[in-house]
């Protein structure tokens, strides 16, 4: 990738330069990233990683199903054993990873991202914390969509944002974009460009530092698991057969910094997953939040 104007942080971090003008969430700029893969490799056929959130993954398949464009979604996965390098093909358009995924995990393309530049495919990655470019660098994509609806920035302004390679670059307004105001995508990348590369690292580690002591005081808990894997700022507990993660998520206390999302909520259709519960760490929290939430969880 060529180096990036000093103006715009996320351009600093990931490498490369904005190829499309910032959308109005996340899901949308997903689709904009797509419909350019496409454009370059003239293929029909998009593949949408198990790691995608699923407002992303159908905001995608009902933007594009209807050019003709075959997408294909797989199964969400939240062990994290997924294998895109066995999904690539000469046809592909472009093979899309987000991380971290809804239950926290890291996702890389690893072997897939050198198949899919054999193949001609475009690798295209989500990144849906841009603390994340601070503390791991960027993802191994010739496309980046960021979310700019960041958990700890004030506001959450609903904000996709679209970087790669130039010769990805070349929009076009076709009318099925939707652009976002411009003092939306200013006020996210000066906030960003404010805290700079050392304050995004800084609110990681301590995202995940917290996490992290959550999930320690958790697995005292009888009856409780919690999932193994490699995970930012986020813990996932398995609540055992008979649990209803809906239920528990309802009686939790209301705890600044810990959001609690039930996995039935995003994934109604799997069944399997209805007593998974995800934590996730939106923001500081006191030190006694492992303890409230240990009691809690216990009863």
């Amino acid at each position: 990738m060529s180096p990036a104007p000093a103006a715009d942080p996320l351009s600093a971090l990931i490498g490369g330069a904005a190829v499309a003008p910032a959308q109005n969430s996340v899901a949308e700029a997903c689709v904009v990233a797509v419909r350019r893969a496409c454009a370059v490799t003239g293929r029909r056929r998009v593949i949408l990683s198990g790691s995608l959130h699923p407002v992303i993954a159908a905001t995608v398949e009902a933007a594009l199903g209807p050019d003709g464009i075959v997408v294909e979604c797989l199964a969400p996965d939240p062990l994290g054993i997924e294998d895109l390098a066995g999904r690539t093909s000469w046809d592909l358009a472009a093979l899309v990873v987000q991380t971290p995924d809804p239950f926290g995990g890291l996702h890389s393309f690893g072997l897939a991202a050198s198949l899919c530049r054999e193949d001609g495919t475009v690798p295209v990655a989500v990144v849906a914390d841009p603390a994340m470019l601070a503390l791991y660098g960027p993802p191994d994509a010739d496309l980046v969509v960021v979310d700019g609806c960041i958990p700890w920035l004030e506001g959450r302004l609903p904000l996709g944002l679209i970087y790669g390679r130039a010769a990805l670059s070349g929009w076009a307004d076709d009318g099925l974009a939707s652009p976002a105001p411009g003092a939306t995508a200013e006020m996210v990348l000066t906030a960003l460009a404010r805290l700079g590369p050392d304050g995004l690292a800084i609110q990681a580690r301590a995202a995940d530092a917290a996490a992290d002591r959550i999930a320690a005081r958790l697995r005292r808990v009888r009856g409780l698991s919690v999932v193994s894997g490699e995970r930012f700022a986020s813990v996932v507990l398995y609540l055992g057969d008979e649990s209803d993660a809906e239920t528990v998520a309802q009686c939790l206390p209301r705890l600044s910094g810990i959001e609690a999302v039930p996995a039935a909520r995003l994934y109604p259709g799997w069944p399997e997953l209805w007593p998974v519960l995800m934590l996730a760490v939106t923001g500081p929290i006191s030190d006694d939040v492992p303890d409230r939430l240990a009691a809690a969880l216990a009863r």
